[in-house]
């Protein structure tokens, strides 16, 4: 790969209580992981950031279509970008979705008969497949 096909990724990751990426909700995040993820190649990146008050930036990346999600405890948000050759795209906005807690029993196709021992996993759907399913403990 030569210097002029890479790419550079950079923005602001915000919640969806905030107005824009200079207000107070979008500061509290401490931690979060972006992930690049191109369906077509394969190509996966991720990079992990600690008190950057929500800024990241992923420097040589391969041109394509990318999939970029986050990660934090807040939430998770995703979009997707076209980066061309030697292309710079910046002051992208990700706006992440809070997560949720679910109870509830797990029970049989009848509707009534309790299922016990599992383990059920629940995540939003993501660009890029996401998992949904139960399995035995």
């Amino acid at each position: 790969m030569t210097r002029g096909s890479i790419g550079t990724l950079s923005g602001h990751i915000t919640t969806r209580y905030a107005s824009s990426p200079s207000s107070p909700s979008s500061l509290s995040l401490s931690r979060f992981t972006v992930r690049v993820y191109d369906t077509a190649t394969g190509y996966s990146r991720s990079e992990r950031f600690f008190r950057t008050a929500g800024s990241f930036a992923l420097r040589d990346l391969p041109p394509g279509s990318l999939d970029v999600s986050v990660s934090a405890a807040e939430g998770t948000g995703a979009v997707q970008i076209q980066l061309v050759e030697g292309q710079d795209v910046t002051g992208l906005v990700i706006r992440l979705v809070g997560r949720a807690r679910m109870t509830g029993r797990l029970v049989a196709f009848d509707g009534t008969t309790p299922i016990s021992g599992h383990l059920i996993y629940v995540s939003a759907r993501q660009p890029h497949g996401g998992y949904s399913g139960a399995r035995p403990r």
